[in-house]
Formats: structure tokens, sequence, C-alpha cells
């Protein structure tokens, strides 16, 4: 079935955030998430640094963010004029 490659090739590309989220699930109350609407199934990313509309993973998978933070980042990840702006 073509739901169990994919779901076989995700733990294998992901074996760090896997070991994030095990540990997680013995911390957090919502399956291991700060937050109700970041539960996924199997489990989520961990994402170490983002820049732009571009995320990074533990494993160095690159994400584009559809989502970006769901609009409270409108204009990017650590926007340069944004960010030496507050610094």
């Amino acid at each position: 079935m073509a739901a169990d490659k994919i779901i076989k090739e995700y733990i294998s590309t992901h074996p760090g955030s896997q070991k994030l989220h095990e540990r997680a699930v013995k911390v957090f109350t919502a399956n291991g998430a700060t937050h109700a609407s970041r539960i996924l199934d199997l489990f989520r990313l961990y994402i170490t640094h983002a820049k732009g509309s571009r995320k990074w993973d533990v494993d160095g998978n690159e994400y584009i963010d559809y989502v970006l933070g769901h609009g409270t980042m409108i204009l990017g990840h650590c926007r340069h004029k944004g960010y030496h702006s507050l610094n």
C-alpha cells in the first residue's frame, strides 16, 4: 500500500524528530506537542532554525513554511530588516 511506503520513508528520514518526540510525550500533555494544532500522526517535526519562508528540522530536511506561524510571521522567519531593528 502507498501509505505504508510513505510512513516508512517518513520514519527513516526523520530519526532525530522521532527521538525528540519520544522525549516530548513524557513532558507535554498534548501527545508531546506544545500546542494542540501541532499534533501529527506518527510524530511531528522538530525544527532547529528558520529563515524567510524556509525552515529546517533536526535531521537536516528543508521545508517551505506555508503556514508561517499562523499569520504571526507574515514577512517570514528572521526577516532581516525587522530582526535587526529589534536588536
